[in-house]
């Protein structure tokens, strides 16, 4: 029995025996965290659907190239110079500029090339496109991007177009850059067990890179291209490591991780990519796992019964020790703020899974959560703008709607009293998550809305220090 619970943006690619290939649909163990809506999903955008590929061992897809030999492949290292054979292997593509449909990364050599690896089911994938497609026009020819859709993905140029398709009738985005589908070569030198998975082939003709999403940047492209590096995290996976079959203290142990807890708690783990479920041991018990997650869904996990329905700015932290506590909470990017959690519970317990998951939670971080009703200080919405006055921008929404997503970023609760069904349309700064609470007042009031600051007595959800730690 296994139930897969996938609460991140990557997605995994773990080798099975040749020829079997199989897709595992998941359902989140709890309701996805308002306040994660920007930060894991990409500003504007829904939670993404979660999956879990178990993919099929490479084959070569048609002809092989020539001078490339399938059984004798050797994974490239960090620092290695790419071979002959790679630069001058034929790439069939898609959606070239020039509308070529067979190129070679000999095409690009003496450019900063960036191959991102993808699948159509990986929905942080899907979202990085657009930041992909900025980055080039930035840097123009000196960057050179490919989007390459590997054969262990399950993917076929049929169900490639189509999502595409599909992304641009539901975004009004369409992909600019070109893309290659069902390769089964450059997988195999640059293997990966995560998607998305960016490599990094520097001016040199060098393996300079293999990144997260997070780390293809402005910033980092720039200093590829003026110095030759860049300070970012370089993504190691391990390729065998199913999540949902290997114990979490059997990978720790292997790696030298020492566990924080009786029921096992790390801190981020590299090459393990980013997942969780509730699986059945061998001796019938069940296990919860979490695998890299980020402390803030760890606690919407475990007292989601006292978030429910509560966007970020309802969250109110009384602590008297832990003073980094709510930074950890909301930095969810990142990875010191990510933890392995396991725990091995008598089987026919998952109705208690949450309050297991919260008594452990409180034992580790000293701080557990209540709701209830508090007074406390809030920005009030006390008219909108007038007709001769009204903003415009990327986001239209009802003004009560509108609401909801200013409370999704602002520091404390925002209430709308202005009675009216008014339309607000408005261009949302990228900066807005970072707003304090009188930088949210003067940006609305400068877009013609009336504010205030008051006090109100409303739902929330409390973090507060546990008087006596206690783990089960």
């Amino acid at each position: 029995m296994t139930q897969n619970l996938r609460l991140g943006e990557y997605y995994a690619l773990t080798k099975l025996k040749p020829k079997q290939f199989k897709t595992r649909y998941t359902s989140l163990l709890a309701v996805t965290i308002i306040m994660c809506a920007d930060s894991w999903a990409g500003f504007a955008y829904g939670s993404p659907v979660f999956r879990e590929a178990h993919a099929q061992c490479p084959e070569p897809s048609g002809p092989v190239p020539l001078g490339i030999h399938i059984d004798s492949i050797k994974p490239l290292q960090i620092g290695d110079t790419i071979p002959d054979e790679v630069w001058n292997m034929p790439l069939q593509v898609v959606n070239h500029p020039k509308g070529k449909k067979t190129i070679t990364l000999a095409d690009y050599k003496g450019k900063l090339i960036i191959l991102d690896f993808w699948a159509t089911w990986c929905g942080a994938c899907l979202e990085g496109f657009p930041k992909m497609d900025s980055l080039k026009a930035a840097f123009g020819d000196n960057l050179a991007i490919i989007l390459i859709n590997a054969k262990q993905t399950g993917d076929n140029i049929e169900r490639v177009q189509k999502t595409l398709e599909r992304l641009r009738v539901e975004t009004d985005y369409d992909v600019k850059l070109p893309y290659v589908v069902g390769d089964s070569i450059l997988q195999q030198f640059f293997p990966h067990h995560i998607v998305p998975h960016y490599v990094w082939i520097d001016m040199d003709g060098k393996l300079a890179a293999t990144t997260f999403n997070e780390d293809v940047t402005k910033s980092s492209v720039a200093a590829f291209l003026k110095i030759g590096r860049a300070d970012i995290h370089i993504k190691n996976d391990i390729p065998d490591f199913d999540a949902a079959d290997t114990p979490l203290h059997e990978i720790a142990r292997s790696l030298g991780v020492v566990p924080a807890g009786q029921s096992m708690l790390t801190g981020y783990i590299e090459g393990l990519g980013f997942s969780g479920g509730v699986t059945e041991t061998p001796d019938s018990n069940l296990r919860i796992y979490q695998i890299n997650t980020p402390l803030a869904v760890l606690y919407n996990m475990a007292f989601k019964d006292r978030m429910k329905n509560l966007p970020k700015s309802h969250f109110i932290f009384r602590l008297e020790s832990n003073s980094d506590f709510r930074e950890r909470y909301f930095g969810i990017h990142e990875r010191d703020n990510r933890y392995c959690y396991e725990r091995i519970v008598p089987k026919g317990n998952t109705t208690d899974i949450p309050a297991i998951m919260g008594a452990d939670l409180a034992g580790y971080f000293n701080v557990h959560v209540k709701r209830e009703r508090v007074k406390t200080d809030v920005l009030i919405l006390t008219a909108v703008p007038s007709a001769d006055n009204r903003p415009k921008g990327n986001i239209r929404l009802p003004v009560g709607r509108f609401v909801k997503r200013l409370n999704m970023f602002s520091p404390i609760p925002v209430i709308n009293e202005s009675k009216t069904g008014y339309t607000v349309e408005i261009e949302i700064p990228a900066s807005l998550p970072g707003f304090s609470a009188q930088q949210m007042k003067v940006w609305l009031e400068q877009h013609g809305f009336s504010m205030s600051s008051g006090e109100r007595v409303l739902e929330a959800a409390v973090f507060e220090n546990v008087q006596q730690r206690h783990v089960q």
